[in-house]
């Protein structure tokens, strides 16, 4: 008896959380348009430090900030405080730490990313690596200006070669044209 009281609960429990889950997938597109339409109504300024606050990791209000200078807008620290608290009393972020902020995702479990990594199998080394291989934009330009660089000498190169061929080739038609013509003055 205590076995089908197990399988019961089993059961139960896996229907019941699929149900749940089912639920939560229709309710996050209404929180979605929630979310979109408060967004929407945000005054420029908050509007730029909401678009500041990243989704996948809690930031500090300092990188908050150097990311909003990043993006061209330098605001006063309290300005910046106020648009936080006022991000979040709209619950549109959220503060999981004392002065870290993070964008609140329209289902109604947010899943840390370090979650999702592990439950792909990744680990933190591994994001570690990847960040390590993602190279940085001005280094892609660099190298591919030495490359250019390379090949403009490269072709510096092979022009002087196609001039000095030519300029022997050059040469060579005129003594063969002096050829010709004591050639000529000979048969004559």
């Amino acid at each position: 008896m205590t076995e089908k009281k197990i399988k019961t609960r089993q059961v139960w429990g896996a229907g019941y959380h699929a149900g749940y889950l089912a639920g939560q997938n229709e309710d996050s597109d209404l929180k979605q348009d929630k979310i979109d339409r408060a967004v929407r109504g945000l005054t420029s300024i908050s509007h730029k430090v909401y678009n500041c606050v990243p989704i996948s990791e809690p930031w500090d209000k300092s990188k908050i900030n150097s990311e909003l200078r990043r993006c061209g807008t330098n605001q006063p620290p309290k300005v910046v405080d106020g648009c936080l608290n006022g991000l979040k009393s709209m619950k549109l972020i959220k503060e999981p730490k004392q002065g870290h902020f993070i964008k609140i995702s329209a289902s109604n479990h947010v899943v840390a990313i370090k979650e999702l990594d592990y439950m792909a199998g990744h680990t933190q080394e591994d994001n570690k690596k990847q960040e390590s291989t993602m190279r940085d934009p001005i280094e892609i330009i660099e190298e591919l200006t030495a490359k250019m660089d390379s090949l403009k000498s490269d072709m510096d190169a092979a022009a002087l070669e196609i001039s000095e061929y030519f300029e022997k080739s050059k040469k060579d038609l005129e003594k063969m044209h002096q050829l010709q013509i004591l050639l000529k003055a000979i048969n004559e």
